[in-house]
């Protein structure tokens, strides 16, 4: 439970630091379900109004403390402070848990960020038990 809810946090974190300051209303979006090809797998996706990711700064979004640098746009700019470790370590709970991160974005329209995992993993079953029933999660 823990694993989901720290990836959660830092998938929802980049997207409110993507729309903060854009001078448009921002929004974030959070849906989940199940997987309809494969029931064992849930799947969270965040989906935000915000600056945008450039094709360049997509492909190294996963490679630790390289994204700070450019920012969510891939421009270099202060706009979104941090390491650049959450993605990638967001990436490798996911693996972890037997799923993955993927990423679609258009710069200056928004992204949208699906979140897998398995729920067959030994250390996901709880999920089932800790309150997930198809649509939301108990915090």
């Amino acid at each position: 439970r823990s694993r989901v809810r720290q990836v959660l946090s830092s998938l929802l974190c980049n997207a409110f630091k993507a729309v903060y300051g854009t001078g448009r209303p921002g929004h974030i979006t959070l849906q989940a379900g199940l997987n309809p090809h494969c029931p064992e797998m849930v799947e969270f996706t965040v989906t935000d109004n915000g600056v945008g990711i450039t094709g360049e700064a997509q492909r190294e979004l996963f490679v630790p403390f390289l994204s700070a640098a450019y920012g969510f746009s891939g421009r270099n700019t202060q706009a979104s402070p941090g390491c650049g470790l959450g993605l990638c370590l967001a990436s490798q709970l996911a693996q972890l848990m037997g799923g993955d991160i993927t990423v679609r974005s258009q710069l200056d329209e928004g992204t949208t960020v699906v979140f897998r995992f398995d729920l067959r993993q030994p250390h996901c079953r709880s999920a089932t038990a800790a309150g997930y029933h198809g649509d939301s999660v108990s915090a």
